[in-house]
């Protein structure tokens, strides 16, 4: 087995601080109108957020590949939940402000 990799201090200050970072991203763009885009900005924001959590402080950057296929998989199907809810949501009449209801 390979020696797994080990997160220094100054490598989780730098993900602390992006995190921050992006937090503060998130906040700024509530202030600003930008239409439909304001969803897509918001959703590329948080899968950065997500993608560090996940190479970071769950480690799967040194985990082996089997373990990174079930951590994928696992998000995979929360995706298609939130996907099929969503579907749920606008086919009742639902829509939100950004889709022109």
């Amino acid at each position: 087995m390979s020696e797994p990799i080990q997160t220094s201090v100054r490598g989780l200050l730098w993900t602390y601080l992006a995190l921050m970072l992006l937090l503060f991203a998130t906040w700024a763009l509530s202030f600003i109108q930008m239409g439909t885009y304001d969803v897509v900005v918001s959703t590329i924001i948080a899968l950065v957020k997500a993608v560090l959590v996940l190479l970071v402080f769950m480690e799967l950057r040194s985990k082996s590949g089997l373990v990174n296929v079930f951590a994928g998989m696992g998000f995979y199907f929360l995706s298609l939940l939130i996907i099929i809810a969503m579907f749920d949501y606008l086919a009742r009449g639902g829509y939100p402000y950004w889709l022109g209801g």
